[in-house]
């Protein structure tokens, strides 16, 4: 992930949209969304969060992946305002602001990956270990109907992605394979599209491959037509761990 930007809204002093917390570490998560107008930017909604009297958030992720942090997660932002659980009020949570504006396209997948790593660093780091301590605005701000953020985040696709945060992984199952053609070669990606590497399989080299394999969309299946990822092997004594993948006609299961 990359680094998070620092724009250290406590050095305009306190009062302007945040203050101190009291007697309390960060209890919960609320993510929301800019809703600005159509056509603002990452960096024009950063700063609007930045030079606010009146409201701030915690952190703030762009559509490309960007992270700005506005404060410190032990100081108290001012922007849940009313709430229907004091587990979610200002006092006991961190803001997430994300730069989506309705109307404006899709959440793209950087946005996505960005916010899932953010929560789930704050989530360790303050022992936010339950999935009901990570809620959207809308269903937390009161009257009902006050706040409609995180826009373009449907209910469903929220709870869904937020469960999977709290997910255990599961370790994957290795393969052994033996290459049984004279030559097989190994590519960047599971297309046939893409690059070849210099470096080729030749008969009788040892891989070894996590048991899933992939589809040239890089989704695991189980099917005939896959390609395998070089997880582990040599060839001619090289170790080539992790440089590509190959396709499975080039190889047989010994282990």
């Amino acid at each position: 992930m990359a680094d998070i930007i620092q724009l250290d809204k406590s050095k305009l002093g306190l009062g302007n949209g945040w203050d101190y917390r009291q007697l309390s570490n960060p209890k919960s998560i609320i993510v929301h969304s800019t809703n600005g107008a159509k056509g603002s930017t990452y960096y024009s909604e950063a700063r609007y969060i930045y030079t606010s009297k009146k409201i701030s958030a915690h952190y703030i992720v762009g559509k490309e992946g960007q992270i700005t942090q506005f404060l410190d997660t032990m100081l108290r932002a001012w922007h849940a305002g009313a709430v229907n659980d004091p587990r979610f009020n200002n006092n006991n949570s961190i803001g997430i602001e994300c730069h989506y504006t309705p109307g404006e396209g899709i959440w793209t997948k950087a946005m996505h990956d960005a916010l899932t790593w953010i929560v789930q660093t704050l989530s360790i780091k303050h022992k936010i270990l339950l999935p009901d301590l990570i809620e959207t605005h809308r269903r937390v701000a009161i009257p009902k109907g006050r706040k409609i953020d995180p826009s373009g985040f449907t209910d469903t696709e929220f709870y869904v992605w937020r469960n999977r945060l709290f997910e255990i992984p599961t370790a994957k199952p290795f393969i052994r394979y033996k290459v049984i053609a004279d030559i097989a070669k190994i590519r960047t990606s599971p297309r046939i599209a893409d690059n070849v590497v210099p470096l080729r399989l030749t008969k009788g080299d040892i891989i070894e491959s996590e048991a899933t394999k992939v589809d040239e969309n890089g989704t695991y299946i189980n099917g005939i037509n896959t390609w395998a990822h070089i997880t582990r092997g040599k060839h001619n004594g090289i170790t080539i761990d992790g440089l590509g993948f190959t396709h499975t006609s080039n190889l047989t299961i010994v282990g």
